[in-house]
């Protein structure tokens, strides 16, 4: 009998409390940088949550840098050697408040290719996915500020075995790709009307385990 009183009030405040939900939200960004203009840094998290926490945010990136030189020569068999070098990624960094460390992800590179009808030109790109650490997750909710950008950085040099290497040279970095955070929905403080059930429930418990004390009858045999 008591399990089934304990039982029952169990199922009562159960179902009071409300179910919770998970939604799945995603933001994209595209940042670049060249050498006359740029897409970057963009502004991203910002989430705008109601009784809802960020429970996850994965990162799925695209990001690389490409430079090109011309050689000048009045040889059309003259060629050159183009060495370069830089870093692929992209840096996530919040100003309010500040993260912990800024989140980044970079993978170095090196190569040489060979000249081509005077142009000289080296790339490198790279793709995945980053998970951003719990402890940075609150940083994209709300009113704090969030920015992402693509590493701008790569160099090149070239040996030229004939003609004129022009100095100007074009070079270009991005970071592309969409963020994809998982929310849930935190249980609100209960209602008047919910809290008034509760109690109703808790005291209709009580109730029926006092009377089933009452109705105990106890009977005492003595031997003769």
């Amino acid at each position: 009998m008591r399990f089934g009183i304990m039982t029952a009030a169990t199922a009562i405040l159960l179902a009071s409390a409300p179910a919770e939900a998970a939604t799945v939200i995603t933001q994209s960004f595209n940042s670049t940088f060249t050498r006359y203009g740029s897409r970057g840094p963009i502004q991203i998290g910002g989430l705008n949550l109601v009784n809802q926490v960020i429970t996850s945010a994965v990162v799925s990136y695209q990001a690389g840098q490409s430079i090109s030189q011309s050689i000048f020569s009045q040889n059309p068999n003259d060629a050159g050697t183009f060495n370069f070098s830089g870093s692929s990624g992209f840096v996530i960094e919040s100003f309010q408040p500040i993260l912990p460390v800024p989140a980044s992800v970079s993978v170095a590179f090196s190569g040489s290719n060979p000249c081509v009808r005077g142009i000289c030109s080296g790339s490198n790109s790279i793709s995945g996915d980053y998970v951003i650490p719990q402890g940075d997750l609150a940083a994209f909710a709300g009113t704090s500020y969030i920015q992402i950008y693509a590493l701008f950085g790569i160099t090149g040099n070239v040996a030229v075995n004939g003609g004129v290497l022009l100095q100007g040279r074009e070079t270009y970095s991005y970071a592309a790709g969409t963020i994809t955070y998982l929310v849930a929905d935190v249980a609100p403080v209960p209602e008047p009307a919910t809290w008034a059930m509760m109690i109703l429930g808790m005291g209709a418990v009580g109730f029926a385990m006092r009377r089933r004390q009452k109705n105990v009858t106890t009977t005492v045999a003595y031997a003769a």
